[in-house]
């Protein structure tokens, strides 16, 4: 796609964010016939790739952020085309299969990439995606730490939507469902809801985690 926008806004992408090629719109999307989730390597999210729901709503697998600059993907430098970008393996039907490479260069500096990851995506019929991963440094002689935490699930929120209304509410005690663990070869979900209180003796609120609810023959 070259017009492709997230959380379905229609207005121009100027002057914010800055575009490292001048290619802002520009996305490889893996649809399905009979499904509304699109799964989205978009070249202003460095091609990180994000599930999107109907809603505009999405979510990106887990990354890491870089060594005091020194091997991040989301800056001008990491955006690069050079140093991150995909190919279309295959376009399906019975598989897409897209391999997603992406070289880590210092923020300001791109002279010398400090390694090359290699991640490919398989995205099958029935909804499942398969991930495989690998890395090879490139400055092998030097003892450098490439990433110093992981950056944990960046979101999308559609346009005009609030934290509070991504997330659906439990009908009988208002809490939102937060996370929800699947059994891949059973029936078990596992879901952990959080709630709003106000703090004793404070005027803001405070997330509980109340007691997660198990849940048998739920999809």
């Amino acid at each position: 796609m070259n017009d492709y926008a997230p959380g379905h806004y229609k207005g121009p992408l100027t002057p914010s964010p800055p575009h490292a090629d001048i290619n802002a719109k520009k996305a490889v999307v893996v649809f399905w016939k009979d499904r509304a989730e699109r799964f989205i390597f978009s070249h202003e999210a460095s091609y990180c790739p994000v599930l999107e729901l109907p809603s505009g709503a999405a979510m990106c697998n887990q990354f890491f952020e870089g060594n005091l600059g020194d091997a991040e993907l989301f800056n001008n430098m990491g955006r690069r085309e050079r140093n991150s970008f995909v190919d279309i393996i295959e376009s399906g039907p019975r598989r897409a299969w897209v391999r997603w490479t992406y070289f880590c260069v210092n923020m300001k500096d791109d002279a010398q990439s400090r390694l090359r990851g290699t991640e490919d995506y398989f995205a099958y019929p029935n909804g499942l995606i398969l991930r495989r991963m690998s890395y090879e440094s490139l400055m092998p002689g030097d003892i450098v730490g490439y990433s110093t935490d992981p950056v944990e699930l960046f979101g999308v929120g559609p346009v005009g939507s609030t934290i509070k209304g991504l997330f659906p509410r439990d009908a009988e005690h208002g809490d939102c469902l937060v996370h929800t663990v699947l059994g891949l070869y059973s029936d078990l979900r596992y879901d952990i809801f959080w709630t709003r209180r106000a703090a004793s003796g404070a005027s803001a609120t405070t997330p509980r985690l109340p007691p997660s609810r198990v849940q048998k023959g739920a999809r």
